[in-house]
């Protein structure tokens, strides 16, 4: 029975290490009306200059979305079942301005379903309103208002 309890409170302090670790390394910036919800990757944040960022951010897809990357298979028996998509993108936070530099499709696994980097053809686009980007932007003006600060204080 002891050796129950121990290997039950060794389980669960590794899996509290686990969530905490995922929770802490994506944090939640957005949802949508349909159950979707968009993360950025906090660790990696890589300032380019004092005004462009890099930043890796994914999406969950509601149980309601209406996108057609959920409903398109590559054939009715393989159907794609994209779960998430993560993308990398740089962002002008002075322009209200993005280039996205790689997405990928991945499924409740993990597993990359499929991938477009555009590494080679970058453009500029500018942020919509009232969207997930947009809320992205503002989060990512706010982590370099707190730099800025920080800096000033030293």
């Amino acid at each position: 029975m002891r050796k129950i309890l121990i290997i039950l409170s060794l389980f669960l302090v590794f899996c509290k290490y686990a969530l905490t670790e995922e929770n802490g390394r994506w944090i939640c910036y957005s949802e949508t009306s349909d159950g979707g919800k968009y993360y950025y990757n906090r660790e990696s944040i890589n300032w380019i200059t004092g005004d462009i960022v890099e930043i890796w951010v994914k999406g969950i897809l509601g149980d309601n979305s209406k996108s057609s990357s959920i409903k398109k298979g590559r054939s009715p028996e393989k159907p794609l079942e994209v779960y998430e998509e993560r993308m990398w993108c740089k962002i002008d936070i002075k322009n209200k301005k993005f280039i996205l530099l790689c997405s990928l499709k991945c499924n409740k696994n993990g597993e990359v379903l499929s991938g477009v980097a555009f590494l080679t053809f970058p453009h500029w686009f500018r942020i919509i309103p009232d969207t997930p980007l947009e809320a992205l932007w503002k989060e990512i003006c706010e982590l370099q208002k707190k730099l800025s600060e920080k800096t000033q204080k030293i």
